[in-house]
C-alpha cells in the first residue's frame, strides 16, 4: 500500500478516503526490502543477498551505482535516487536475519551486526529521504539494530495508526 502511495499511483485508491485528501501524489523513488525473500543462514549470505537487492533496485530505477559494500551501496543508491526526488524506504521484517537464526546464535549475532551497520547508513541520509517504514515482529529496543537511528517513533499499539493503510472496518 505505502510502496503505491509514494509512487503516486493514485487510481489504485479509488473510493478510499486518501484518493480524495489533500495528498500531494508526486512519484518518490521507492527502495523496498522484504527480508522474508533475502538470504539470511550467514552473514555472508545476508550480505550478498542486500548487495543484490540494492544493485536490482538501482537497474530497475535506472541508476547505477557502485555497491562495495550494502552500506555503501545503501548509500550510493538512495544518493542517485534522490536526483530524482527524496526517496522512501520501506523494510518488511528487518528482524527475519536475526529471528530465523536463533537457533545458531553466533550467525544471529553476525546478522545483528551486519544490520545495524545497514540501517545506521540511514542517519546520514536524512536530508535525502521523504519517509521510512519498517516492520517486524520484534520491538525495535530489544534487536538492538537501530542504535544509529535514534529519530524513529514506534507506532505498533497506536490507536491513531490503526487504519493507517486505508483499511477501516467500513472500507
Amino acid at each position: 500500500t505505502l510502496k503505491h502511495i509514494f509512487k503516486g499511483n493514485k487510481k489504485l485508491f479509488k473510493g478510499l478516503r486518501i484518493y480524495h485528501s489533500d495528498y500531494d501524489w508526486q512519484e518518490y523513488p521507492v527502495l523496498h526490502f522484504d527480508f522474508s525473500q533475502i538470504l539470511t543462514r550467514s552473514s555472508e549470505n545476508l550480505e550478498d543477498s542486500l548487495k543484490r537487492s540494492l544493485a536490482k533496485i538501482a537497474k530497475d530505477q535506472g541508476v547505477f551505482v557502485d555497491i562495495p559494500s550494502s552500506q555503501e551501496g545503501m548509500v550510493n543508491v538512495i544518493k542517485a535516487l534522490s536526483k530524482k526526488n527524496r526517496v522512501v524506504v520501506l523494510v518488511d521484517e528487518y528482524d527475519k536475519p536475526i529471528i530465523n537464526n536463533l537457533d545458531v546464535l553466533d550467525v544471529a549475532e553476525e546478522n545483528r551486526a551486519l544490520m545495524r551497520d545497514f540501517f545506521a547508513a540511514l542517519k546520514s541520509l536524512d536530508p535525502y529521504l521523504k519517509f521510512t517504514f519498517f516492520t517486524g515482529v520484534s520491538k525495535f529496543s530489544q534487536v538492538s539494530i537501530f542504535s544509529g537511528l535514534n529519530n524513529l517513533k514506534d507506532i505498533t499499539m497506536n490507536a491513531k495508526y490503526a487504519a493507517m493503510m486505508g483499511y477501516t472496518e467500513e472500507e
